[in-house]
């Protein structure tokens, strides 16, 4: 029996949260590949280990080595344009998430590639598409690809794993909780049918958009269908309920 997606996935992160191996994480933008790899880290991580976010597609070799020199020096880490750091790690080295790494310009791969042979570390990394057909291509650094690739996993579209829905939008209405003065319980079931019939275009960036707007709008602790966003509401959409 195939395994739906959304178990599928759920099965990869446990996964990738036991290993220390680095892990490249496959999905368009905006379908929470990032989230995807933070929580993996902090699922592992007791605290004390810092994560340095790159985002590879405006990095320059300057700004890179500066973040991979907080890298190394994890206790006197420095934030940069493209790195940030907090706290101190279990052992040697630190972890890299490493956003968009298929778009990492050449130069910056001899940088990135000559560092992971000096210093331990584990590489988070998101991607549009897979390394190693580039690199067999000679589009990428092989040596750099195998690195990376070590455990791959692919985030489907927010559309083909309805049934994780319910539990995300929970998730992000109670972050907003812990922003904000108001608290909310939960979404009642006019509102949870329409985001679950919803094909989400933006993926979730949109979906936490929609939990943003429908708090804000909402007049009680529950959030009805009334209170999220009138193109969620439109009938096109409401009509698939039916």
């Amino acid at each position: 029996m195939l395994m739906a997606p959304s178990n599928r996935l759920r099965e990869q992160v446990h996964l990738a949260t036991s290993s220390e191996s680095s892990v490249l994480i496959l999905g368009s933008p905006g379908s929470g590949r990032e989230h995807v790899a933070r929580t993996i880290h902090y699922a592992r991580s007791t605290g004390r280990t810092p994560l340095i976010p790159i985002d590879c597609e405006v990095t320059d070799a300057g700004s890179l080595e500066l973040a991979l020199a907080s890298a190394s020096n994890p206790l006197t880490a420095v934030s940069t344009p493209n790195a940030a750091v907090s706290g101190t790690r279990d052992h040697g080295g630190a972890a890299l998430l490493l956003l968009n790494l298929d778009k990492l310009p050449r130069d910056c791969q001899a940088i990135l590639a000559a560092f992971l042979e000096r210093t331990p570390a584990r590489l988070l990394a998101t991607a549009s598409q897979p390394l190693l057909p580039r690199a067999r291509a000679d589009e990428y650094r092989m040596d750099l690809a195998y690195a990376a690739s070590v455990f791959v996993m692919e985030i489907p579209a927010l559309s083909e794993r309805r049934s994780d829905i319910r539990w995300i939008a929970q998730m992000l209405l109670e972050q907003h909780n812990q922003l904000g003065q108001r608290q909310f319980s939960g979404f009642a079931p006019d509102a949870m049918s329409l985001l679950e019939a919803y094909p989400w275009p933006g993926q979730m960036e949109e979906l936490l958009r929609a939990v943003k707007h429908s708090a804000e709008s909402a007049g009680n602790p529950m959030i009805q269908g009334h209170d999220l966003p009138e193109s969620i509401r439109s009938e096109e959409h409401t009509s698939e309920l039916q």
